[in-house]
């Protein structure tokens, strides 16, 4: 591994955020602006925010493409907080934060068989970078993803390139924050004495960790690739795996469940978790897919089905008993056709769903023919809702600032939502 330090001096790189905040109009209203201007600008209507991960409700993270993009004021204002050199990562970038100041960012370049994993520990201002170069076998890396538990532990799966029909993968660890990384599994280790590939990594792919121990692995769908199993468990930082049982809900026989990300557990103990699967029916109808919220009370060593949800949702949960559920009917890819989907509210951990119909703001983005991508809460009141469009739609007096994603806030719970007009607040 081959460091790459960035010194940039954080208190400077402070001074010239708050100051262009103050410019934009995104700084504190007492203070006058400087007379020197920074430039500043609107978001590009085409630029798409791919996802936008609150941690309070002033401060969160979003990114646009290969840009890391940071908010202090509830998502009308961001700076552009990319650690250098990660924007020319072909493969794109991955980001996780622990707090507002403590982070990560891993970056993979096409044509090259490693990755880079960069570290803020002061909200972005500053990143130290680490190279992380591909152990087993040949080719490039197709993509790679972060989990971390706490300041000191986490993990990197690295994805090599591969067929329609497997799914390498290698998982390295580290324990001093990100500043040295160990391969402990891979899909290509080699077989014991006896020829028995048993505890090794089954694939690459969604994975999560909930503490330094227990880990699990997501058995996600794709074409050509079926797992045996659709959830593996590991209970030694993800030196070895195991199939964990996932039963289909009660009611279901055939169909397959596609589990597209790791489960989610919940402070103080961490005990109480939620996993979301996609129910792909055996008559593969689109009518008949349903997402299924599988619960947890024991940390993650059992697994209970709710009832299963259709169509299929976005669900969001920021504790055991207040989650989220956003609806849609399905629709060709690529329709702008009026879009036809409502907001659920549970506050008994999913067991029942109050219905929330959308307001006038949403209403018109969905007859517009935008559709919600991603459900983002961070408290029972405040929330953020991200949508797109696959095709701008042409200027008008009604449309006079069309864009390509389109971001609400709510401070009510979901009931009613604001437009964001968001700001990009450049460097001098």
């Amino acid at each position: 591994m081959r460091k790459l330090v960035f010194p940039w001096i954080a208190f400077s790189a402070a001074l010239a955020l708050s100051a262009a905040l103050l410019v934009a109009g995104c700084g504190p209203g007492q203070v006058k602006p400087p007379a020197r201007r920074l430039e500043d600008a609107s978001l590009d209507p085409q630029a798409v925010l791919s996802s936008i991960h609150m941690v309070s409700e002033s401060t969160g993270w979003a990114l646009s493409g290969n840009s890391l993009l940071w908010t202090v004021d509830g998502g009308r204002c961001w700076e552009d907080v990319t650690p250098p050199g990660a924007q020319s990562a072909d493969r794109g970038i991955e980001a996780r934060f622990l707090d507002p100041m403590t982070g990560w960012v891993v970056a993979v370049r096409d044509g090259e068989p490693m990755v880079t994993v960069f570290t803020t520990a002061d909200g972005g201002l500053t990143w130290r970078g680490v190279e992380v170069v591909k152990k087993t076998g040949g080719g490039l890396i197709y993509g790679a993803s972060l989990a971390f538990v706490d300041l000191k532990h986490g993990w990197l799966m690295i994805e090599p390139e591969h067929g329609m029909s497997s799914r390498p993968g290698e998982l390295y660890a580290t324990s001093d924050g990100g500043e040295h990384w160990s391969l402990v599994s891979s899909t290509s280790a080699t077989r014991d004495k006896n020829g028995d590939e048993k505890g090794r990594l089954p694939f690459g792919g969604p994975f999560g960790f909930r503490d330094v121990s227990a880990g699990w692995l997501a058995g996600r769908l794709g074409a050509g690739f079926t797992p045996d199993h659709p959830l593996y468990i590991s209970l030694d930082g993800g030196r070895t795996w195991q199939p964990q049982d996932l039963a289909l809900p009660s009611g279901y026989s055939d169909g397959r469940l596609d589990v597209v990300s790791a489960p989610v557990f919940f402070p103080p103990q961490h005990l109480d978790g939620l996993l979301t699967a996609t129910l792909v029916p055996a008559s593969h109808k689109a009518t008949e897919y349903a997402t299924v919220i599988y619960v947890t009370r024991d940390g993650g060593r059992t697994w209970q089905s709710l009832p299963p949800i259709r169509p299929e949702a976005i669900v969001e949960f920021i504790d055991a008993r207040n989650g989220w559920t956003w609806r849609q009917e399905p629709r060709d890819s690529g329709s702008t056709a009026p879009v036809k989907g409502c907001l659920y509210r549970t506050v008994d951990g999913g067991r029942s769903w109050a219905e929330i119909a959308p307001d006038e703001a949403l209403g018109k983005l969905l007859q517009d023919g935008y559709a919600v991508e991603q459900v983002d809460f961070v408290t029972e009141k405040a929330g953020w809702i991200l949508l797109s469009v696959p095709r701008l739609l042409p200027k008008s007096p009604e449309h006079p600032n069309p864009r390509a994603t389109v971001l609400l806030r709510t401070v009510n719970g979901g009931y009613t939502w604001s437009p964001i007009e968001p700001q990009l607040v450049r460097k001098p």
